[in-house]
């Protein structure tokens, strides 16, 4: 896969704008930056449609604990969804940590560094930005701070998804936002963490939130994954107020 790497340095942005327009037949665009989270250099990933120049919506996807920014990439086929949809597909990371601020350490930040990313996005890309053309979607860890971040910021998604994902312990969704932000949840049957979507399912019966609950066969791999990511990306194009 071709790819260009591009190193952001946030007061020379609009240096980086007028590279990222030369960029139209890349398949994957390497966006470098310095967060002011994170305290250090770290990168996330762009699929952009080869065929036109936008306005685009955008859906955001987190990668699962320990996983690059490249793992969404491994089992899906990202610049085809990119192209079929028309819109901005965004891969993140969190390495080895929660999609969470954590309160006693600032260096650690994580759900405010995906609002970063966004920041960024709506900064250099032709993007719509609004909720109404706004995604997340995750797997494992990363269906956890789908579910966490769309949570905690309704006014940025218009929906929210995960894969193999529960909740985090100690770190709970504001639930009432999903009556703001659809919702889809889905696990494999002998996958580890169906107990933990369960419960999120129940949780947000008891609460009377509508949302999309589904389990099928398949456990926490790439195997079930590439089974449903595509019904996930269609759910949100068809969320998205286009």
């Amino acid at each position: 896969m071709r790819s260009v790497k591009i190193f952001i340095v946030l007061i020379a942005l609009f240096m980086m704008i007028g590279c990222e327009d030369d960029s139209t037949n890349i398949d994957v665009i390497d966006m470098y930056f310095i967060s002011k989270y994170l305290k250090e250099q770290t990168v996330f990933l762009v699929n952009k449609p080869k065929e036109h120049d936008g306005p685009f919506p955008v859906l955001y996807l987190l990668n699962g604990y320990g996983a690059d920014a490249y793992a969404w990439a491994s089992g899906a086929n990202l610049q085809k969804a990119a192209d079929d949809y028309g819109m901005l597909i965004v891969s993140a990371t969190a390495d080895y940590n929660w999609y969470v601020d954590i309160p006693n350490d600032s260096s650690k930040w994580y759900m405010s560094y995906v609002l970063e990313i966004i920041n960024i996005v709506d900064t250099t890309f032709n993007t719509i930005p609004s909720k109404n053309h706004r995604a997340i979607c995750g797997i494992s860890n990363g269906g956890k701070g789908a579910v966490y971040i769309s949570s905690h910021n309704p006014n940025k998604f218009c929906s929210a998804s995960s894969l193999s994902a529960g909740t985090y312990s100690g770190y709970q969704p504001v639930y009432d936002s999903f009556r703001s932000v659809d919702l889809l949840i889905e696990v494999g049957t002998e996958d580890t963490q169906l107990g933990n979507c369960r419960w999120l399912h129940q949780k947000l019966r008891d609460q009377f939130i509508s949302h999309e609950y589904n389990e099928f066969s398949g456990d926490h791999d790439w195997k079930f994954w590439g089974k449903r990511y595509k019904y996930h990306f269609k759910f949100h194009y068809d969320n998205f107020d286009l």
